[in-house]
This record gives C-alpha cells, structure tokens and sequence, in this order.
C-alpha cells in the first residue's frame, strides 16, 4: 500500500506579506497584472506545500550564513524566481527560506527582486527576520 508523502507546513513571517505587496506595487501598474502575480505567488506555496524547498520546479539553492547562527537542523534557501510579465534581473525575484526537513516546515523571510539587492540581503537583515515573531492578538 502506497500512501502520498505528508505535506510540509508553510508559515510566512510578519513582514513577508508586507514584501509581497510591495513587489507587487513596484512590478506591476495595472490590476490584472497583481493578480497574475498573486497567482503566481499561489503556485510557489503550492510548491513549497509538496516538496518544501526540494521540489523540483524550484531553484533553491542552500546558502549559508557567514555567522554561522541558524538553529540546530535548520537550513537556509534562496530561491530563484521569475515573475510573470517581468524583465531583466530587475524584475528577477528571491525568496530567503528557512527549512526544517525533520519537521517538514518552511519559514518565509523575505521576498525581493535583484533590483533590491544584487547578491542577497546582509547576515544581520537575514538574522533580524529569522528572530521576528508573530503579532499578538
């Protein structure tokens, strides 16, 4: 008997819904074009849901901190991305990950374009959003 891997867990934090909206302001002038993205971001959860970092439609890539800070079992991945009606690196899109492959859940951090950052944010930005915690009611 074959049963279907068990899903892994999604969660986003706090400021990465805020990054979502404002690629989606700077990328996108009309209506339509948001909400291609906002399908398009869709499809990356449903992705993400299947495989976590691993699935294969993904360009993840494992990258390190030059710190070395990030908690026991914990792995950190940029995801490459190309937005819909996008050109140029500009318009290219990272997600910054954090997994945990023995819990099966992936941390959203952050999400920018290359026009943001060339390489990738600094250690301490990285580090800032791992530690921001969720409001309270």
């Amino acid at each position: 008997m074959s049963s279907a891997p068990s899903s892994w867990t999604i969660r986003a934090k706090p400021r990465f819904g805020r990054d979502l909206k404002r690629l989606a302001k700077d990328l996108y002038k009309s209506k339509g074009q948001r909400e291609k993205f906002k399908a398009f971001v869709e499809g990356i959860y449903d992705l993400l849901e299947q495989a976590g970092p691993f699935h294969p439609k993904l360009d993840a890539k494992l990258i390190r901190l030059g710190s070395g800070q990030l908690p026991q079992g914990r792995q950190l991945f940029k995801l490459y991305l190309r937005p819909p009606e996008t050109r140029g690196e500009s318009g290219e899109m990272r997600i910054i990950a954090l997994a945990c492959p023995s819990l099966r859940t992936v941390e959203l951090l952050m999400a920018y374009t290359h026009a943001d950052y060339a390489k990738q944010p600094s250690d301490q930005e990285i580090l800032a959003r791992m530690r921001e915690e969720e409001p309270s009611p």
